[in-house]
């Protein structure tokens, strides 16, 4: 798997901004596994990357992020998808 170089301040940024999103959405709307499970992965890269450190190279072999995948399976309206844009740019910055 290529390593992408990773803008990582942009990044954590980003990944904190899901977070927010995230923990909003959830109080609104409860919890769900698959937004708690996006939230883990967010809070991962944003630990990571506020650490000097490309998330994508600290995965374990043959791990991959999947919160993309999830996000374009389980959010569908229009205040989801609003949430979704968001994790599409922690999604974007990792492999641009």
């Amino acid at each position: 798997m290529a390593v992408y170089k990773v803008n990582l301040k942009k990044l954590n940024i980003l990944a904190d901004d899901a977070s927010t999103e995230i923990s909003s959405f959830e109080k609104k709307h409860g919890q769900r596994t698959s937004i708690t499970s996006i939230k883990n992965q967010m809070k991962f890269i944003s630990e990571l990357s506020g650490n000097g450190l490309n998330p994508l190279e600290r995965l374990k072999n043959g791990e991959t992020f999947t919160f993309a995948i999830i996000s374009s399976k389980e959010l569908s309206s229009p205040e989801e998808l609003a949430l979704k844009r968001k994790i599409d740019l922690v999604a974007k910055e990792l492999t641009e």
